[in-house]
């Protein structure tokens, strides 16, 4: 990776650059979360959307399923 690349990472992920925040830090983890749906008979062409699963936790939002 360029050095102007690594910069451009780390100045995009930092938080040094915001504000002090009160409280205690939440950990996010957001790798795997998403969505589940149906995958039986899925295609390249299938549309997903259609397919979705009831959340089985509540903080994970069905906004922009649109096809």
């Amino acid at each position: 990776m360029r050095r102007t690349t690594r910069y451009l990472v780390f100045l995009n992920n930092t938080s040094l650059l915001g504000p002090r925040l009160s409280g205690k830090p939440v950990l996010l983890a957001y790798r795997g979360i998403a969505q589940r749906f149906d995958e039986r008979g899925v295609t390249n062409d299938t549309c997903t959307a259609s397919r979705v699963l009831p959340p089985i936790v509540a903080s994970i939002s069905r906004l922009g399923l649109n096809c």
